[in-house]
C-alpha cells in the first residue's frame, strides 16, 4: 500500500492512499503540478483495505507540536484500542489518537494542504472507549459516524454500493440508522427555524432512498417531509401551497392505511395542516372545521395519550393574532369578516371541547392531567408570543387542575410520573398552592419507590418539601415550615448513598445544606465544618467543570470572612471559566458585605474591567485544568492567573464575522 503526505507549516495531512502504484505515481505529478511541495511518498506493509491512518502528536524538545501517521489494517487498530484501554488519563475530553478510515483508495481531488477534516474519521477519547462495540472496528460504526456529521455524500456513495449488491440487513441500517437520523435532525432543525433551503430542497430525496432502501413507501416520513415543505411554502412559496398541502394529506392518508398503530398520529397531522390552511386563508372556516373533526378523531383512539393542545389551539388562539404569512390579495373589509367568523363560530366549540373533556375523564382514560397539561401548554404559548393574558381562559384550567390533582394510574412510565411531579411542582409554585406541591411529593415518591437508581428524583422530592416549607414560612406558621424543612433533609438523609453516587444531585444537596445553614429559623443545620468538605467533596467531583461548586466555596470563605480564601476561589475560577465567570463577578461585586473586603472588592473590579479588554474576539480556550489545578497552591494560582491575563491580551483574536 502506498501513502501520500504533505508537511505544511508544521502539521502533516494525507492526500492519497492506493495499492496501484502507477495511480498513485500519476496523482503525485498532479499534485506537484498543482504548486504542491513538501510531499512524501511512503510505502506501508499493508495488502488492502480497510486502511487506517492513525494521528497522534507529539511536542518535540523545543516546545514544538508535530504530528505524525501510522498505518495499520483492522487487526492492528482493534489492538490500539485494547492497549489505549489499559492506559487511560483522568481527562476524559483528552484526545490519545485521531484514526481516519480508508475503505477503498482514496485520492484528494482537490489542490490543497488539509482537508482531514471531510474524510470519515473518529477522535479517540475516554468516551469513545467506553463504547461497548469500540472493539468491532469504524467500519462497524461508519454509518451512524457519518449520519452524525450529516456526510450525505458518504451515505450516498453507500447507496449507491448498497442498492447493487447490498445485503437487505445493510441497505435497513443505511435506511434507519444513516437516512431516517438525519432526516430527524433536519425535522428538529427545521421546527427551530435553521435548517437551509438546501436541506429542505433535500426532504423528499432522502424519503425517497430510505424507501428504495427497504424495498416499501415510507409514508411516515413523507407525511413530515410534505408538512415541512406545506409550512416553508405558506412562508416563501404562495404558488406551491395548495399542491403541498394536497401531497401531504395524501401522505398522511397512505400512511393510515399502512400503519394502524400510527392512526392517533395521523388524524392529529391532518388536523394540523388543515390548521395552516385556516390560518393561510386568514380564517378558513372549511379547513378550521375539517381540523376539528380530525382532531376529535384522533383524541377518540386514546384520550389519555390524545393532543388535547392542538384542539385548544384551535378554540382558544385567535387567527388574527398568529404570526405566520397569509395568503395576499384580500382587501381590509375582507379580512376583518374572516376573522370575524371565528369568533363566531369558536364559543359553540369550547362548549363541546368542556363536554367531551367532562365525558372521558373517568377512572378508565385518566384524561385530567393530560388536559390540564395542555392547558399549561396554551398559556405558555400565550406568553411566548406576548398576547394578551385574557386569551387564556383561566377559570376552565384552575377546573382541570384541581382535576388532575386526582390523576393516578396504575400501569405508568417513568416519564410520566416525572412529568407529572414537575407539572405539580410548579404550578403549586406558581399559585402558592401547598396542595399541588404535596401531589408533586407523592409522584416523586412513587418513582423513588419503584425506580432502581433515582437519585434525582430523590432531589425533587427534597426541592419540593423545601418550597412548601418556605410557603408556611411567608404564612408565618413556624412549626409547619420547621416540619417541612426537616422532612426534606430527612428525604436527604435516607437516600445518601445515591446522592453522594450522583455529583450534580450531590452539588444540589450541598446548596440546600448551604440554605439550611445560613436559615433563621431552628431547622436542622450542618456545621461549617462539614458544609465545607462537602463542597470540597463537590468541587472535585466536577472536575472544573461546573461554577455552582466554586461559587459555593466562595460563598462559604465569605461567611466566616475568609478574604484570603474567598480570593484563591475566585482566582481558581476564573481560570477554569475565565470569561464564563462574569455573571457570576457582577453579583459577587453587587453583595453588600464585598465592599468590606478591600483587595477582593478591587479584584472583582479589575476582573471586570479585564473582560472589557478582552471581549472582542475571545474564544474560550483554557490551558489549566482540573486535575492539574487541584494540586496547585495558592500562589501558584494566583501567579497562573496573571500568566493567562497576559496571554488572553496577547493572542490572535478571531473575527467572529
Amino acid at each position: 500500500m502506498q501513502v501520500i503526505e504533505i508537511h505544511f507549516e508544521g502539521e502533516r495531512s494525507v492526500l492519497a492512499v492506493s495499492h496501484g502504484k502507477e495511480k498513485i505515481n500519476e496523482h503525485l505529478e498532479l499534485l506537484k503540478e498543482a504548486g504542491l511541495a513538501n510531499l512524501t511518498l511512503k510505502t506501508v506493509p499493508l495488502e488492502g483495505f480497510p486502511v487506517y491512518a492513525v494521528e497522534t502528536h507529539k511536542i518535540d524538545d523545543a516546545g514544538s507540536e508535530h504530528n505524525h501517521f501510522e498505518y495499520v489494517d483492522e487487526q492492528g487498530y482493534v489492538q490500539m484500542i485494547q492497549m489505549q484501554k489499559q492506559h487511560r488519563v483522568e481527562d476524559n475530553f483528552h484526545v490519545y489518537f485521531t484514526a481516519y478510515y480508508f475503505e477503498e483508495e482514496y485520492f484528494q481531488q482537490e489542490p490543497g494542504h488539509h482537508h482531514m477534516d471531510y474524510l470519515d474519521h473518529a477522535q479517540v477519547d475516554n468516551y469513545f472507549l467506553n463504547d461497548e462495540d469500540v472493539e468491532k472496528g469504524l467500519a462497524h460504526s461508519r454509518i451512524s459516524r457519518l449520519a452524525g456529521r450529516w456526510d450525505l455524500d458518504g451515505l450516498d456513495k453507500l447507496f449507491t454500493r448498497y442498492m447493487a449488491s447490498g445485503s437487505p440487513a445493510e441497505k435497513e441500517e443505511l435506511a434507519y440508522h444513516g437516512y431516517l437520523s438525519v432526516f430527524a435532525q433536519m425535522d428538529y432543525d427545521f421546527a427551530c427555524g435553521k435548517l437551509t433551503d438546501a436541506g429542505i430542497s433535500l426532504l423528499i430525496p432522502i424519503a425517497e432512498k430510505i424507501s428504495m432502501l427497504v424495498g416499501k413507501e415510507q409514508w411516515d416520513v413523507y407525511s413530515r417531509a410534505y408538512m415541512m415543505l406545506l409550512e416553508d411554502a405558506i412562508e416563501k412559496h404562495e404558488d406551491k401551497v395548495e399542491h403541498y398541502f394536497n401531497e401531504a394529506e395524501r401522505a398522511v392518508q397512505a400512511n393510515m392505511l399502512d400503519s394502524l398503530e400510527d392512526q392517533q398520529e395521523s388524524y392529529k397531522q391532518l388536523a394540523q395542516i388543515n390548521d395552516m390552511l385556516a390560518e393561510y386563508y386568514y380564517f378558513d372556516d372549511k379547513h378550521w372545521h375539517r381540523a376539528l373533526e380530525f382532531i376529535n378523531t384522533s383524541i377518540a383512539l386514546d384520550p389519555a395519550e390524545g393532543d388535547w393542545f392542538t384542539y385548544l389551539q384551535l378554540i382558544y388562539i385567535p387567527y388574527d393574532v398568529r404570526k405566520n404569512k397569509r395568503m395576499e390579495g384580500l382587501t381590509e373589509p375582507e379580512i376583518k369578516e374572516r376573522y370575524k367568523k371565528w369568533h363566531e363560530l369558536r364559543d359553540n366549540e369550547i362548549i363541546k371541547f368542556r363536554a367531551l373533556g367532562i365525558s372521558q375523564n373517568d377512572s378508565r382514560h385518566a384524561v385530567a392531567l393530560n388536559i390540564a397539561l395542555a392547558y399549561k401548554r396554551l398559556r405558555e404559548y400565550v406568553e411566548w408570543y406576548a398576547l394578551a393574558d385574557s386569551l387564556f381562559p383561566e377559570h376552565d384550567y384552575q377546573y382541570w387542575l384541581n382535576e388532575a390533582v386526582n390523576w393516578k394510574k396504575q400501569k405508568t412510565t417513568r416519564m410520566q410520573l416525572t412529568e407529572a411531579g414537575h407539572f405539580f411542582h410548579a404550578e403549586g409554585n406558581r399559585y402558592k398552592r401547598i396542595d399541588l406541591l404535596e401531589t408533586a411529593v407523592a409522584h416523586f415518591q412513587r418513582l423513588i419507590e419503584q425506580v432502581v437508581d433515582a437519585p434525582f428524583e430523590v432531589y425533587y422530592k427534597a426541592s419540593a418539601l423545601e418550597d412548601i416549607s418556605d410557603i408556611y414560612f411567608s404564612k408565618n406558621n413556624h412549626n409547619e415550615g420547621v416540619n417541612y424543612r426537616n422532612q426534606a433533609t430527612q428525604c436527604y438523609r435516607d437516600h445518601i448513598s445515591l446522592v453522594e453516587g450522583n455529583p450534580s444531585v450531590f452539588m444540589h444537596y450541598t446548596e440546600y445544606l448551604e440554605r439550611c445553614y445560613i436559615h433563621p429559623a431552628d431547622i436542622i443545620k450542618p456545621a461549617m465544618a462539614e458544609l465545607e468538605a462537602l463542597a470540597a467533596i463537590s468541587e472535585d467531583q466536577g472536575e472544573g467543570m461546573y461554577s455552582s461548586p466554586v461559587m459555593l466555596r466562595i460563598r462559604l470563605a465569605l461567611l466566616q470572612e475568609d478574604e484570603g480564601e474567598a480570593l484563591y476561589h475566585i482566582v481558581k475560577s476564573l481560570i477554569l471559566f475565565e470569561l464564563s465567570m462574569e455573571d457570576h463577578i457582577k453579583e459577587l461585586v453587587q453583595m453588600p458585605q464585598i465592599r468590606g473586603f478591600k483587595k477582593l472588592y478591587a479584584l472583582l473590579n479589575d476582573t471586570l474591567a479585564f473582560f472589557d479588554e478582552i471581549r472582542e474576539g475571545y474564544y474560550l480556550d483554557t490551558k489549566i485544568k482540573w486535575a492539574q489545578l487541584r494540586e496547585m497552591t495558592p500562589q501558584e494560582v494566583f501567579e497562573a492567573w496573571e500568566e493567562r491575563k497576559e496571554a488572553l491580551r496577547n493572542r490572535e483574536k478571531i473575527a467572529w464575522s
